[in-house]
């Protein structure tokens, strides 16, 4: 068929399955379209090219995951990973133009830390971020932007009633 609806079809599924399944769904949307319904959104963000958030029987948003992601946040965040004392990363991070929210989130040991770090989605604070740790000695392991899962984009579109087409 042209046209093949999927309802929820890794429920159930073990985590080998589920990857044949992903697989196979991706080889059959080479040739077919798939519509595929599901509240486990991890699984539609890894096998669906484009994305219908459906809220209150409207269509609310449409597009690929990707586009998603980067159109609806309104802000910027990144993990950084951090080799120096928390207090004194935060309080040199904090203030910086631009950042918004920044919160210690896994301790890799007692001075090795990931922060997360929310700015401005038009700031890139990066630099600031670099030299302030540079010039405080606090070398930068790790940084890299995250986006906003498909979770994340749900949840806005279905509680405070956003839409993005």
């Amino acid at each position: 068929p042209e046209v093949l609806v999927l309802d929820e079809p890794t429920v159930g599924l073990d985590p080998k399955q589920i990857i044949e399944i992903r697989n196979l769904i991706k080889a059959l949307g080479k040739d077919h379209t798939i519509i595929l319904s599901s509240h486990i959104l991890t699984e539609v963000s890894a096998v669906c090219e484009r994305v219908v958030i459906i809220s209150k029987g409207e269509i609310a948003a449409i597009d690929t995951p990707e586009n998603l992601s980067k159109n609806f946040r309104n802000m910027s965040k990144m993990s950084i990973t951090i080799s120096g004392p928390k207090n004194s990363v935060i309080n040199l991070i904090k203030p910086i133009y631009g950042v918004k929210y920044i919160e210690a989130q896994t301790e890799k040991d007692r001075d090795v830390i990931t922060y997360i770090v929310e700015s401005d989605k038009d700031l890139d604070v990066r630099k600031p971020i670099f030299f302030a740790m540079a010039k405080a000695g606090y070398p930068i392991l790790e940084l890299k932007s995250l986006g906003m899962s498909l979770e994340d984009i749900f949840l806005q579109v279905v509680t405070e009633g956003k839409e993005v087409n």
